[in-house]
C-alpha cells in the first residue's frame, strides 16, 4: 500500500478517456436525500469519515507513474483533522430562497469536475434548510463506484449512523478485501494465456470489419 499500485481494468478506462478528452462531469455519480425528521448532525458527519476509513477506494488518487496509471492510497485521517461531509446552512433564509439556493448548490455539486491526481472520489454535503430538515449531498467518481456500490455505502452508513448515535460504535465486520486486493487479482488473473485468449478472439471478431 506504500507504493504506486496498478489499476483495475475498469479505473484504467477512466483514466484513458480522461486523458483523451480531458476532465469532465460526465463520470459524476451525484445523489441528494431528503432527510425530514430528527437529525444528529455530528453522528452523519463521523459515519461518513468512518466509511472513508473503511474503504481505501474512496481515499485513492489516480497518479501518472512513469508514463502508466497508478493508484495511491492516502492514509486514514487524523483524528480531528477536516471532515469529509462539510455542513451548509441555508437556514435563515426564506423557504423560496432556500429552494432557489439549494437547486443552485445541487446543480454545481453534479458539474464540478473531480482532480482524480489530486482528489479523494468521493465528496459529501449536508444542507441544513431548517431544524427537522436536511439534505444529503454524495458525489462519488466512476472509478471509485458504480449503482451497485452505492447501494453498499449507503446501507453502512445508516448503520454507522445509528451506532454512533446510540453510542454503541461501529456495527460493521472488518474488510477482508480492499479494491485494490481485486484489481491486483485481475491483472495477474488475466496474465493465464487459457483465461486471456478467449477474451482476445472476441474483440478481434468484433472488430475485424472495424475501419484501419
Amino acid at each position: 500500500r506504500t507504493l504506486p499500485l496498478a489499476l483495475s481494468f475498469a479505473q484504467r478506462r477512466v483514466w484513458f478517456i480522461e486523458r483523451l478528452e480531458g476532465r469532465s462531469a460526465a463520470y459524476n455519480m451525484p445523489a441528494a436525500f431528503r432527510i425530514e425528521g430528527d437529525l444528529d448532525r455530528a453522528a452523519l458527519v463521523a459515519a461518513f469519515d468512518e466509511i472513508v476509513c473503511r474503504h481505501e477506494v474512496l481515499r485513492t488518487r489516480l497518479i501518472d507513474h512513469d508514463g502508466e496509471p497508478a493508484q495511491v492510497i492516502d492514509p486514514v485521517p487524523a483524528p480531528g483533522s477536516a471532515a469529509l461531509c462539510r455542513l451548509l446552512s441555508l437556514s435563515e433564509l426564506t423557504a423560496d430562497a432556500r429552494e432557489d439556493a439549494l437547486r443552485v448548490v445541487l446543480r454545481d455539486e453534479a458539474s464540478h469536475v473531480f482532480d482524480l491526481e489530486a482528489e479523494h472520489p468521493i465528496r459529501v454535503q449536508l444542507v441544513w434548510l431548517e431544524a427537522r430538515e436536511h439534505v444529503l449531498i454524495v458525489t462519488l467518481h466512476h472509478a471509485a463506484s458504480d449503482g451497485w456500490s452505492t447501494g453498499i455505502l449507503v446501507r453502512e452508513c445508516a448503520a454507522l449512523y445509528n451506532g454512533l448515535r446510540a453510542g454503541t460504535g461501529s456495527p460493521l465486520a472488518p474488510l477482508p478485501l480492499q479494491y485494490a486486493d481485486f484489481a491486483r487479482w485481475q491483472r495477474q488473473h488475466l496474465e493465464d494465456a487459457a483465461v486471456a485468449e478467449p477474451h482476445l478472439d472476441y474483440w478481434r471478431t468484433q472488430l475485424a470489419t472495424a475501419p484501419g
